[in-house]
């Protein structure tokens, strides 16, 4: 079978011819359709009707300017007649948009105008529903780091936290230094021939060592201001003298002078001072030569001192 059936060039014939409208004899521009509604009956009187039909039909399209070339035999025109339906019917409009020629037996040529101009865009329509939240997505991997920021503001001061454990005993403090000393001498020392360091045969007290008794000096073991003081006592005897001086290091820091009168009674005094010492400094009691201490069982010669403030 051969059926030269071409939409663009049935448009063109049928504008070119000048037909306008397919009814009976004539025809409108547009494009042709078949149409076989499917009746009830026999076979028989579908085959019958074919060859009227498809006469009827090669005419029109003939007069419209189109050629259809058909070959076919008997079987497949048979084949074409027993289809249930081909196309659906178009009703004609009053504005020559679509021609058609009922032909008998409920078979329609329906022949379609061409699209018109594009419409104007219709109005938007109302807003669908809302959709449902998607599925959560796969967590992306972690950014880098950005930079510090800025400092923030002082926060308000926190409460009071609880009292904390008693810690551990420490250790104590060490004692403050001591040093002192006092001795005291119980026999008279008369008239030596230069000046002489006077000895001390009682130790009353020496804490801290600091005190020799065989030299009769004082040796600072401890830097610090320390207290002093002596006495002397005359011979009974008239006109009986004595001069005594407290010594640093060969230097006269102190000195005691007693003179007795025409009497024969013992003239007693003492004096005392206050030095700042260095570790080896050396203080004692010193007698001028010719002259003369007076002591016995009751301790008239003493010689004291103390430190008073480590330095």
């Amino acid at each position: 079978m051969f059926i030269v059936l071409a939409k663009s060039a049935l448009l063109s014939t049928c504008r070119a011819t000048g037909i306008r409208k397919y009814s009976g004899n004539k025809c409108e521009h547009g494009t042709v359709y078949f149409s076989h509604s499917t009746q009830q009956g026999k076979r028989k009187r579908r085959f019958a009707r074919l060859n009227l039909e498809f006469r009827k039909f090669n005419s029109t399209l003939m007069k419209c300017g189109l050629i259809m070339i058909v070959r076919m035999n008997t079987a497949v025109v048979l084949s074409l007649l027993i289809l249930p339906a081909i196309f659906a019917d178009e009703p004609t409009t009053a504005g020559g948009g679509t021609c058609s020629r009922q032909l008998h037996n409920s078979q329609n040529i329906t022949v379609v105008a061409a699209p018109g101009a594009k419409g104007e865009p219709g109005t938007e329509g109302p807003q669908g529903p809302k959709g449902g939240p998607g599925e959560k997505g796969v967590r992306g991997a972690p950014g880098k780091l950005g930079p510090v920021g800025p400092a923030g503001e002082k926060g308000d001061k926190g409460q009071q936290g609880s009292r904390g454990e008693k810690g551990v005993p420490g250790t104590s403090p060490p004692a403050p230094l001591v040093v002192a000393f006092s001795v005291a001498r119980t026999t008279k020392l008369e008239k030596p021939s230069s000046n002489t360091v006077v000895t001390y045969d009682v130790i009353l007290s020496n804490v801290g060592g600091a005190y020799n008794q065989e030299t009769g000096k004082f040796v600072a073991t401890v830097g610090g201001v320390y207290f002093f003081t002596f006495t002397g006592m005359t011979l009974y005897l008239p006109n009986a003298i004595y001069f005594v001086c407290l010594m640093k290091n060969g230097a006269k820091m102190v000195s005691l002078l007693e003179i007795n009168d025409q009497q024969s009674n013992g003239q007693s005094s003492s004096n005392s001072a206050i030095l700042q010492l260095q570790p080896g400094d050396e203080v004692w009691v010193e007698l001028g030569s010719d002259r003369s201490l007076y002591s016995d069982s009751g301790k008239y010669l003493t010689f004291s001192g103390f430190l008073i403030h480590a330095i």
